[in-house]
């Protein structure tokens, strides 16, 4: 059996979209160090249109795109590295005006783990 080799191959307009992002969360960061440990990430992606319908169009983008897109530009910024984030919600809303992202970086809850080991219990067999 041959081995496959994948390589990830980044877009200029996903390129242009980080840094974009990077610069807006060096701003918001003023100079404080990234947080070291694990972390929560929330964020919401808000797409003109109308509020009344998800977006769910062609031209939206997938969501674990723009999650994974959102993750890389903050590294070394808001947080250590990417791998820190041990819990992460996010959502794809249309709103009445133009594109936008909200963000959210904090350090991890102790409860979190608790949390999210109450659900694989109410699901194990």
């Amino acid at each position: 059996m041959k081995h496959l080799r994948m390589r990830t191959v980044t877009t200029s307009e996903t390129r242009t979209f980080e840094k974009a992002v990077a610069q807006a969360a060096s701003m918001q960061m003023k100079g404080q160090p990234a947080i070291e440990g694990p972390v929560e990430l929330k964020l919401v992606f808000m797409l003109s249109g109308r509020n009344d319908v998800w977006p769910v169009g062609q031209g939206d983008g997938d969501l674990d795109n723009l999650e994974k897109s959102v993750s890389d530009a903050l590294n070394g910024i808001t947080y250590s590295d990417d791998r820190m984030i041990v819990s992460k919600q996010s959502w794809k809303v249309c709103i009445d005006g133009p594109d936008g992202i909200w963000i959210s970086v904090s350090p991890a809850r102790n409860d979190a783990i608790i949390e999210a080991l109450d659900v694989v219990g109410s699901h194990a067999s």
